[in-house]
């Protein structure tokens, strides 16, 4: 279900370093980014009550059923694949996103 986190966590992450108007306008970007994703997901149905519910991106079944690579097919791959992939690295590719705004937070925090 991390497809619910791809418009919550950049939104998230780009306001922890906000110091200065440069900082300020790069998060109120991302938040207008994250808005139009979260909005647009809603209308898929991908948030629900309770939050593990809801549709997820057709193309996750895909792969768990091996449309990618066979070898996920294997549930115990596949949990492999679940933890070290879905869960941890997407997560990693969020943060990534939105560390412009982490080097302008440096740049204006580190003296001249």
């Amino acid at each position: 279900q991390v497809d619910k986190l791809w418009s919550i966590m950049p939104v998230a992450y780009a306001w922890m370093p906000v110091c200065d108007s440069r900082t300020l306008v790069m998060a109120c970007l991302v938040s207008v980014w994250g808005i139009r994703l979260t909005y647009n997901f809603y209308r898929r149905g991908g948030y629900q009550w309770p939050p593990w519910q809801g549709d997820e991106d057709y193309r996750w079944s895909v792969i768990q059923r091996g449309g990618f690579l066979s070898i996920l097919k294997n549930p115990r791959v596949w949990t492999i694949f679940n933890f070290g992939f879905i869960s941890f690295y997407q997560n990693v590719i969020l943060l990534w996103i939105t560390a412009p705004t982490f080097v302008a937070y440096t740049v204006a925090t580190t003296p001249a």
